[in-house]
């Protein structure tokens, strides 16, 4: 008797799974789609959860910039810092080492400055020779790198080996005085005296919030250093 109850338990559910499984789901119930916690919308979520914490940045997010410099300190008292434009003009500044304003600023270009940009890197990024590797032996170090989008596509360049290059090292300099020209990079780095975070053991100014905006390969290997 005591079997009875779990017996007659399980041949009823048995019966409940079986009929549930001839009743048609209705069709609102199955547009639905995937659960709210998977899916692209989660995705999306996921990618702005690791992004950058500035507001401003979060659509910009995995783009590839129509121009993106940074600037690495080879001395102590050197300026470090970086710079994004995007197609749509927003112009993203970070000063991380040795300047007057440091921290993040984003601004946006207008349409007469975007589009001579646009111009003078469709003009002078094609014609940049495509860099030599980081392992070549030569006394100047890295201080320049830059991505930009030409014709061709996206093209990365340094002045590294710049004594033994000098031609690679001018169209570098050529496009960064681009970009300083269109602007106000020279008012935000500063002169010397009135530069910030020169001292050795100086913080970071700045939160790197744009290298977590670009697109990550773009990004990889060629964020300010210390």
């Amino acid at each position: 008797m005591r079997l009875a109850f779990p017996v007659a338990f399980a041949a009823c559910l048995a019966c409940s799974t079986t009929a549930a499984t001839n009743v048609p789901v209705p069709a609102a119930l199955r547009s639905l789609g995937p659960a709210s916690w998977q899916g692209p919308a989660a995705d999306r979520l996921n990618e702005r959860a690791s992004g950058p914490a500035t507001p401003a940045l979060r659509d910009l997010v995995g783009q590839a910039p129509l121009l993106y410099v940074t600037r690495v300190p080879a001395r102590r008292d050197d300026p470090g810092w970086e710079i994004g434009v995007f197609d749509d003009g927003t112009l993203v500044y970070e000063g991380h080492h040795c300047v007057e304003t440091g921290g993040l600023l984003v601004t946006r270009l207008r349409s007469d400055e975007l589009a001579a940009l646009r111009e003078a890197v469709e003009t002078l990024c094609p014609e940049i020779e495509h860099p030599t590797t980081e392992d070549e032996l030569c006394d100047s170090p890295t201080t320049i790198r830059l991505v930009c989008a030409s014709r061709d596509g996206l093209q990365l360049a340094s002045d590294h080996c710049r004594e033994l290059y000098p031609a690679l090292g001018g169209e570098v300099d050529a496009i960064v005085g681009a970009l300083a020209a269109r602007s106000p990079l020279a008012s935000w780095l500063g002169p010397p005296t009135r530069r910030l975070g020169c001292a050795p053991g100086s913080r970071d100014l700045s939160p790197h919030d744009l290298a977590r905006t670009i697109r990550p390969d773009l990004a990889e290997g060629w964020a300010v250093g210390r």
